[in-house]
């Protein structure tokens, strides 16, 4: 399976709480076993560097853009920059960054072929999936697909009937409605964003629909679900990086 996680502001917001709760985030990943993907909110690198060279040392960093806008309402040029400054700021510490999720699982049209132009290997900008009012994939690829020429698309994956997108968002729903959450496949890709282990709430400048969503289950509640889930899976988590050298080698994915 592969564990992503998604840095950015509390609730879409400016706020920054959850990044204090990376190190019990790393030292909970430590516990069972969990070797994650990091994408990594480019403008909040420089202010918490020492978190994100943390991170470095046993997961992988990846670029989530920098400043968390909307890219398939952005011209070429501001598209371009939030594709290379992040990994740009992330070279000067050292730190090798060949991945990009945009924000909002927003796919714009060239965004492979800018990635390519910018050294990335890999995008995991799809969400398989529905999300009322943003996206609609539900027709595109499950499976990892080449986006455009060398660039490998890791699609997040859907779960349920639903078709909801397989992350924490969609298990604090499933533990509210009492929805079904067996046949999890072990080559899943799961996402999830240290901001819903907050026990704070959503800004009112949120949709309303999405505000009571995101309300459902978090602080305590959240790590709960997390441990409760992850306690019950036995597979092997790797990271995006480390897929997709087995994904260029033409091997079957291995759990």
């Amino acid at each position: 399976m592969i564990v992503t996680v998604d840095i950015e502001h509390d609730w879409e917001g400016e706020g920054i709480k959850n990044i204090s709760l990376i190190p019990r985030l790393l030292d909970f990943f430590d516990d069972y076993n969990i070797k994650a993907t990091f994408f990594v909110l480019g403008k909040l690198i420089e202010k918490h560097e020492n978190y994100i060279k943390e991170i470095s040392k046993k997961h992988e960093i990846a670029s989530h853009g920098f400043l968390h806008i909307n890219l398939k309402k952005v011209d070429i040029k501001t598209l371009e920059k939030e594709v290379f400054l992040t990994k740009k700021i992330l070279s000067e510490l050292k730190i090798k960054c060949i991945g990009f999720r945009s924000p909002y699982f927003l796919l714009p049209k060239i965004l492979g072929e800018i990635l390519e132009k910018n050294g990335y290997k890999y995008d995991s900008s799809v969400s398989k999936g529905i999300l009322w009012g943003r996206y609609n994939n539900i027709f595109l690829p499950d499976k990892p697909y080449y986006l455009y020429k060398k660039i490998i698309e890791i699609p997040v994956s859907n779960f349920s009937f639903l078709k909801m997108p397989f992350g924490l968002p969609f298990l604090r729903l499933a533990r509210k409605f009492h929805l079904p959450t067996n046949g999890i496949k072990k080559s899943s890709v799961f996402y999830m964003h240290p901001y819903e282990l907050l026990g704070t709430k959503p800004r009112k400048e949120i949709t309303f629909i999405y505000r009571q969503l995101y309300k459902i289950s978090v602080g305590e509640k959240a790590w709960n679900i997390l441990e409760n889930f992850f306690s019950n899976l036995n597979c092997k988590f790797i990271t995006c990086r480390d897929y997709i050298k087995r994904f260029k080698k033409n091997e079957k994915y291995v759990e």
